[in-house]
């Protein structure tokens, strides 16, 4: 029987945040999340489920619309992409679509493939089984005291502000994000830059 995954939309654009913003990315957004936060921005009411041969087509469709051989990057992307995301499926993209693989992950579901990138982005201190990551990027403010996940020891630390729809609570946000960095100087401050350039 041929698996099947819950896919919320494949599409190609810019990473627009963390250590890899700038550079060309397919993203695979999976359907579904073991969390409930009050603050996801994903709406997965369109999802679908394809093959691994779904996603590689779809994956080409989004590529080929803007003309597109290769992204130098996919993002594997969510909801909670390590609930479904498995070794054979990081093959096939490798194979067909491109060589890197980056996954976000909020850390508290094993990750059962091999990606080459792993951005930890948790939305609590509890719960967390992975116990390294490439990249640490915490949402603020969302409930949680990034220094708490310091111990993940990587050198790439960032704190993104919550993305609102009220321009004052986003700036409110920003500034509180700013003086974090400013006090801590572990951390970066990441940007949504694709929001504010109006690509997707």
């Amino acid at each position: 029987m041929t698996m099947e995954f819950g896919i919320n939309e494949i599409f190609y654009s810019i990473q627009g945040e963390g250590f890899h913003a700038g550079r060309s990315a397919l993203f695979i957004r999976f359907a579904g999340c073991n969390l409930n936060c009050d603050f996801c921005d994903t709406d997965f009411s369109e999802a679908v489920r394809l093959s691994a041969e779904g996603i590689i087509e779809m994956g080409r469709a989004a590529l080929g619309e803007r003309g597109a051989g290769r992204p130098s990057i996919i993002v594997l992307t969510g909801g909670e992409p390590a609930l479904q995301a498995t070794g054979p499926l990081l093959t096939l993209l490798r194979k067909r679509l491109c060589p890197y693989i980056a996954i976000e992950t909020n850390g508290t579901v094993p990750i059962k493939c091999a990606p080459d990138w792993i951005t930890l982005s948790p939305k609590s201190e509890d719960g967390l089984v992975l116990t390294t990551c490439d990249e640490l990027k915490v949402v603020y403010p969302a409930g949680v005291d990034p220094l708490a996940f310091e111990r993940f020891g990587t050198g790439k630390r960032y704190i993104q502000p919550l993305w609102v729809a009220d321009r004052y609570i986003r700036e409110v946000y920003l500034r509180d994000a700013i003086n974090f960095v400013l006090e801590n100087y572990r951390w970066k401050l990441s940007i949504q830059t694709h929001k504010l350039i109006g690509v997707k």
